[in-house]
């Protein structure tokens, strides 16, 4: 028998789509986004767009929203 697993939480990352162009940099036809979505509580957060604000999001979003998720589960 396998144990049961629950999908709590959902982080969607789309990386963008675009090309080199030039030394370093890089151009976006379509920019990286991403969201957060909790099953817990049902919240969406974001959806952030571009290169450092996904970074940033990624980084920092669990501990954030499990500061101000209303589930009963981050509250003991």
């Amino acid at each position: 028998m396998t144990a049961r697993q629950v999908l709590n939480a959902q982080l969607v990352v789309d990386c963008g789509e675009g090309r080199a162009s030039g030394r370093g940099s890089f151009t976006y036809t379509r920019p990286p986004r991403a969201r957060y979505d909790c099953h817990r509580c049902g919240t969406r957060e974001g959806p952030v767009t571009g290169p450092d604000a996904v970074i940033r999001f990624v980084a920092e979003i669990r501990s954030a929203h499990r500061d101000r998720c209303t589930a009963q589960e981050h509250r003991t």
